[in-house]
């Protein structure tokens, strides 16, 4: 039961249990980071997580049994994981582990408090509604396997570019909010892990997009449209360019906001929503 549980925090626990903690619960986003404590350190920092707001609990063989991150970023909230041990979970620890990240993100004055969770995960979006989060939006993975077959050749071609450069101007080639991982601070701290492409249209740059190597698959972590410009006319040319330069590789498009209009350029284009999820926000006195 979770009175058997000492609750601590996660700055007081060692690096490298953490990352081992977090990888074997399996958690999407972090797994693809945090193999070692070295990297769990630099995804940290790139999210804003705070060691010392999250709360983590020890059982009584002194190993983790459950981790929740807490993100702050201008005086706004983000969790970064509800994450419980095989063992721990339906004793009431998830529950437990909710109430101290909202207790925590109180005690700080954050505005809002923001959380995922999967379309599918009933009981997950339950814990949530109970503790006072509304449902935002919905967030789309898409993914292209190399078996649909090569896309028509575009109108112009993806050319290489320093994604610094590219990413100069980076909130006015955005319209839908994106989501935490996809924000301008997130996406800045890991550009040097990045490769950048753009599209000339009547010789000015019309999309860009930010792309990492993730073993097979060829993971697109941002896609910007030029100010003023349609994104059916400019990203779906540079998504066709770039899975020609591509064809042997899945593409795999971070979850995305289903509403903004680059949804539908990928739906079009034959990629299929492979993860559904729920962004939801907490909003109220505290936060």
């Amino acid at each position: 039961m979770e009175s058997a549980l000492r609750w601590e925090t996660v700055a007081r626990q060692p690096w490298e249990a953490v990352a081992r903690f977090l990888g074997d619960v399996g958690l999407g986003d972090l797994l693809s980071a945090c193999a070692t404590a070295g990297d769990l350190e630099s995804l940290f920092a790139r999210w804003d997580i705070d060691r010392d707001a999250s709360p983590a609990a020890v059982g009584p063989d002194d190993a983790l049994a459950a981790v929740g991150l807490l993100g702050r970023r201008e005086g706004r909230g983000w969790i970064g994981a509800l994450a419980v041990a095989a063992a721990w979970r339906g004793r009431g620890v998830e529950r437990a582990l909710l109430g101290r990240l909202v207790g925590a993100a109180e005690a700080l004055s954050l505005s809002s408090l923001v959380a995922e969770a999967s379309c599918g995960d009933a009981q997950a979006l339950a814990l949530f509604a109970e503790a006072g989060f509304e449902d935002e939006r919905e967030l789309l993975l898409w993914e292209r396997s190399p078996e649909m077959g090569l896309l028509p050749v575009p109108d112009g071609r993806a050319e290489e570019v320093d994604p610094v450069a590219l990413t100069a101007d980076w909130a006015a080639w955005h319209t839908a909010r994106p989501r935490w991982q996809g924000e301008w601070r997130s996406l800045q701290a890991g550009l040097a892990d990045c490769r950048g492409w753009q599209i000339r249209q009547e010789t000015e740059v019309a999309a860009y997009a930010l792309t990492r190597g993730c073993g097979d698959d060829l993971v697109i972590v941002d896609v910007g449209v030029a100010p003023g410009r349609d994104a059916r006319a400019t990203a779906r040319p540079l998504l066709q360019a770039l899975q020609l330069l591509h064809g042997d590789r899945r593409l795999v498009v971070v979850p995305w906001p289903a509403e903004d209009p680059l949804s539908r350029v990928l739906a079009a284009l034959g990629f299929r929503v492979a993860l559904r999820r729920r962004e939801l926000k907490r909003h109220g006195k505290g936060i």
